[in-house]
């Protein structure tokens, strides 16, 4: 997404119809891991998508997080 027009930039094809997460990592940032879940679907649905339920990598993005995810925001304090 385009941060500023908020349109859609490109998109990542994931063999998977149930997307539960996403978040950069690696040591640049720059990796993309996606997880997936197989939870409810239905047989044929699981022989139509062997990789449900997988963690993908997704490299070649040209992208990257700006902080890494434990990097603590301090929370702003207010005077009541």
């Amino acid at each position: 997404m385009d941060p500023d027009s908020g349109h859609l930039i490109d998109s990542v094809p994931i063999p998977a119809s149930r997307v539960t997460s996403v978040m950069f990592g690696g040591p640049n940032l720059d990796i993309l891991y996606v997880t997936t879940s197989r939870f409810g679907l239905s047989d044929e649905q699981k022989k139509q998508q062997p990789l449900a339920g997988s963690v993908f990598a997704v490299t070649g993005l040209a992208v990257s997080a700006l902080a890494p995810a434990n990097e603590v925001i301090p929370p702003i304090r207010r005077n009541n």
